[in-house]
């Protein structure tokens, strides 16, 4: 499922993915692992001292969402520390 245009999962697919991609080729997957956890720790919008919006988290973004967004990170964060072990 592709993510939706300009959310950080965009970004993470177009921009972040093909790069981590070729360093788990060169490292190998048993020496590099990566996940992908979109959750915002910021309860209201990202904004400039003059009230520009630069980054939306808030609109739309209910607290339900947000909270199993959180959960998701922290069960990834989890997995990988339980990994290095």
């Amino acid at each position: 499922m592709a993510a939706e245009a300009g959310s950080a999962g965009a970004l993470y697919e177009n921009k972040h993915l093909p790069i981590l991609d070729e360093l788990r080729s060169r490292l190998g997957p048993e020496r590099f692992q990566h996940e992908f956890a979109d959750a915002t720790l910021l309860r209201s919008n990202l904004v400039t001292q003059s009230g520009e919006r630069i980054f939306e988290t808030a609109a739309g973004y209910d607290q339900p969402i947000r909270v199993q967004a959180l959960e998701n990170l922290f069960r990834v964060l989890h997995e990988l520390m339980k990994a290095e072990r």
